[in-house]
C-alpha cells in the first residue's frame, strides 16, 4: 500500500500511429520531436502481444519493491490506460463483486453493474475483490473494468463503467453491505475545540507525519472521533505510540480497539433513509460507538465496539432487510401484476416472465442465476470438467 500511494500519471499511446513505424528507434525519435510520446512507448512498437508481470516495481529512487495487495490490479488499469485499451479484464477466483461476502451471507448477489466511484467505494469498505486504487487509472481512460472467474464457465460478471454508461445509472439504491474488521476508533476530546480556529489542523498533522491514514471521521463542538484504516506496525507499534502522545497534547484521548465498521454501500443512499427504519433495528443489540455518513452518498457506514452478539448475524440481518426482502417484493408485486394482465386478456399467449432475467445498475441476478450457492457448484463442476479427460 505504501508505494500504491505514488501518484503514477499514465499516458496515452497512439497505437495506429505507432503501427506504422519499423523500429523503436523512430518512435522515439518521434517522441522527442513531437513531445506528444513517452520513451517508453517503444517497448510497444511491432508488438501483438505483451505479457508482464505487474507486482514488481521500483521506487521514486529507483531501488525495486512489491507493490503488495492489489499490485497487479493496479498494474493492470496502468497498462490498460497507457494502450486506450478497449476495456480491462480482471481475471480471479469469483465472478465479480457481491452484494455481500458469499461465505457469511448465502444469498449474496452477483452486481452486474457499477460506477468506478461505486465500485471503488465498495472496495474501499472491505470488498477484496479489486483494489480501490485500480480503478483510478481506469476511470481517467474511461475504460470498462470487467471481473472474471478463471475457475467458472459463467458468462456472468461484474462490468464497471462510467455512470453515463449505466443502463440504470440514477437510480437510487442499496447495492451490498460490506464490513471491515480489527478497526481502531480514537475520540479526542477538549472544551478548547469550540470555536477555535486551527484545531483540527493541529489534530491531523501528526498523522501525516506518522504515515498514518484515517478513515471515518464525526465531529461535534468538542469532540472529533476518527477510524484509522493503516497504522504502520499495527496498535503496539512505535508510530501509534508517538501518535497518542501527540494528540494528548490536544485533549484527552479515548482508544477503542477491534472495531467492526459495518457499511451500507449504494447511490444517493439518503434519498432512502425513510426506507431503512427495520434496518436501524437491527442495530438495537450492539454497542454502535459511531455512525458516518460519506460526503458523496455512497455509503453509511456503524462503527460497533465489543459485543457479546455476533457481527455476522447483523450483516445478515441487514442484507437480509435492505436487499432480499424488497427484492422479493418487487418480483411478488410482478408476478401479482402478470396474473392480472393474463386474466384480463383475450388470448391465451403466455405470460410475461415475473423476473427479469437481468436486474443491471447494481441490481442483482434473477433468483434463477446467481445466488452464491450457485456460482459455488458451478465453479466445482468446471473444476471437476477439467480433471475429467473425456471432457478436454
Amino acid at each position: 500500500d505504501k508505494f500504491l500511494n505514488a501518484d503514477v500519471s499514465p499516458f496515452s499511446l497512439d497505437l495506429e500511429y505507432a503501427m506504422h513505424l519499423t523500429d523503436a528507434s523512430d518512435l522515439e525519435v518521434s517522441s522527442f520531436a513531437s513531445g506528444t510520446f513517452d520513451p517508453r512507448s517503444a517497448f510497444f512498437v511491432n508488438k501483438d502481444v505483451v505479457i508482464t508481470q505487474g507486482f514488481v516495481a521500483s521506487t521514486p529512487e529507483g531501488q525495486p519493491c512489491v507493490l503488495g495487495r492489489g499490485g497487479s490490479d493496479t498494474s493492470g488499469a496502468l497498462f490498460a490506460a497507457l494502450l486506450s485499451a478497449k476495456r480491462l479484464e480482471i481475471w480471479t477466483d469469483v465472478d465479480g463483486m457481491f452484494s455481500s461476502d458469499p461465505r457469511f451471507v448465502p444469498n449474496a448477489r452477483l452486481i452486474e453493474e457499477l460506477s468506478y466511484r461505486e465500485a471503488q467505494e465498495l472496495a474501499a469498505m472491505g470488498a477484496k475483490v479489486l483494489h480501490p486504487r485500480c480503478l483510478g487509472p481506469a476511470s481517467w481512460g474511461n475504460i470498462p473494468v470487467e471481473i472474471h472467474n478463471t475457475m467458472s464457465k459463467s458468462t456472468q460478471t461484474t462490468r464497471i463503467m462510467a455512470p453515463a454508461a449505466l443502463q440504470q445509472g440514477g437510480e437510487n439504491k442499496v447495492m451490498a453491505i460490506a464490513r471491515r474488521t480489527g478497526q481502531v476508533l480514537l475520540t479526542i476530546s477538549t472544551v478548547d475545540m469550540w470555536g477555535e480556529s486551527g484545531f483540527l489542523s493541529r489534530v491531523f498533522a501528526p498523522f501525516e507525519r506518522l504515515d498514518i491514514s484515517v478513515d471515518l471521521i464525526a465531529t461535534s463542538q468538542y469532540a472529533v472521533s476518527m477510524t484509522l484504516d493503516y497504522i504502520p506496525g499495527g496498535i503496539d507499534g512505535e508510530p501509534f505510540k508517538m501518535l497518542l502522545r501527540a494528540l494528548r497534547k490536544q485533549g484527552s484521548v479515548q482508544v477503542e480497539t477491534d472495531c467492526t465498521v459495518v457499511s451500507i454501500v449504494g447511490r444517493k443512499l439518503r434519498s432512502v433513509l425513510h426506507h431503512m427504519a427495520d434496518a436501524f433495528r437491527e442495530l438495537e443489540r450492539y454497542n454502535l460507538l459511531l455512525l458516518s455518513e460519506s460526503t458523496e452518498d455512497l455509503n453509511m457506514s456503524f462503527v460497533l465496539g465489543k459485543s457479546a452478539n455476533s457481527v455476522d448475524e447483523l450483516v445478515l440481518s441487514l442484507h437480509h432487510v435492505l436487499l432480499e426482502r424488497p427484492l422479493r417484493r418487487a418480483q411478488s408485486a410482478a408476478a401479482q401484476d402478470s396474473k392480472s394482465s393474463t386474466a384480463g386478456s383475450a388470448t391465451m399467449s403466455p405470460p410475461a416472465s415475473p423476473v427479469p432475467r437481468k436486474l443491471r445498475g447494481a441490481s442483482f441476478s434473477s433468483l434463477s442465476l446467481l445466488p452464491a450457492q450457485a456460482v459455488a457448484a458451478s465453479s466445482s463442476q468446471v473444476l471437476a470438467d477439467r480433471l475429467d479427460p473425456s471432457s478436454w
